[in-house]
């Protein structure tokens, strides 16, 4: 007898849902305004899809010059990191610029912002290569730290190379401070 009730009361409680739900969207339908007032008004008003567009816009540039920045690890004539000056330089731009309301000059703020990140990222990719070219001028063949380099030695570059090529075949580390040398290494293995 209860589950005949509680079926019974279910499909009552069914019924008045889906009778309020009838009521509310025949009430959507049939809103009238008054005379004097715009129904467009009524809308509410978003975020305007350019002002997403430039907020995605200032945040990807401002992840790139965070990114950028973490390459600057050297220190300026001051003792501070280059790392630590261009982000609190970033920030401070963009803290400026936050409260800008025309979207013309917030254009033309992350054209500059852009075009100098990557003035900065190409002239840093340039000084790169330059220190990577000149390191390896400098150290052409096997070297062995503590000692003269091969060429300064006098030996060949194919000989360098072929030693080079020896000991990665055998696994053989170098310049460990433990008296062995190359030459040496078959005594060892015994």
């Amino acid at each position: 007898r209860l589950v005949k009730m509680w079926s019974h009361l279910q499909k009552l409680r069914n019924s008045a849902l889906l009778i309020r739900r009838g009521c509310y969207q025949g009430q959507r339908k049939f809103i009238s305004f008054p005379e004097d007032r715009d129904p467009v008004e009524l809308v509410k008003e978003g975020p305007r899809p350019e002002l997403n567009v430039i907020r995605k816009e200032s945040l990807r540039l401002y992840r790139e010059i965070l990114r950028a920045a973490r390459h600057f690890t050297w220190a300026d004539k001051d003792g501070k990191i280059w790392r630590d000056k261009l982000i609190a330089s970033a920030r401070k731009e963009f803290e400026d610029a936050r409260y800008e309301k025309d979207p013309e000059i917030i254009s033309r703020l992350l054209i500059g912002g852009r075009s100098a990140l990557e003035q900065v990222t190409d002239r840093m990719a340039i000084k790169a290569r330059k220190l990577i070219d000149e390191e390896q001028q400098q150290t052409k063949g096997l070297h062995i730290p503590g000692q003269k380099s091969a060429v300064e030695q006098g030996r060949e570059r194919d000989e360098m190379a072929w030693k080079l090529d020896w000991h990665s075949r055998h696994n053989i580390v170098t310049g460990q401070g433990n008296g062995s040398s190359p030459f040496n290494q078959g005594s060892e293995r015994r």
